[in-house]
């Protein structure tokens, strides 16, 4: 597990490392540290250099989805008063 713990608030949110996959669909796991636990319900934003963000709610195993365009982008999550990130990724650019 990545510890995105480069944020706000009581510290007890942490993330998987996203998985990125070709075709720009980047996937991860929100949880709570301090019971191990996972948390739906969680904010995962996604802001590239240009344009508006792109925002996904984690399910209720704790897990997100994102289609992203290539390039690098900020990902950040917020769940109550915890923000954590933002975790710089680049998604590359897809196959012809």
């Amino acid at each position: 597990m990545y510890d995105m713990n480069a944020g706000t608030g009581r510290g007890f949110t942490r993330a998987s490392a996203p998985q990125i996959a070709i075709d720009g669909v980047v996937t991860g796991v929100v949880f709570n540290m301090t019971v191990d636990d996972r948390l739906p319900g969680a904010t995962v934003v996604a802001q590239p250099p240009h344009g508006e963000p792109v925002v996904a709610t984690t399910d209720a195993s704790g897990h997100y989805r994102l289609e992203l365009a290539p390039g690098v982008h900020e990902l950040t999550i917020y769940y109550n008063e915890d923000r954590v990130g933002p975790l710089k990724i680049m998604v590359p650019q897809r196959p012809e």
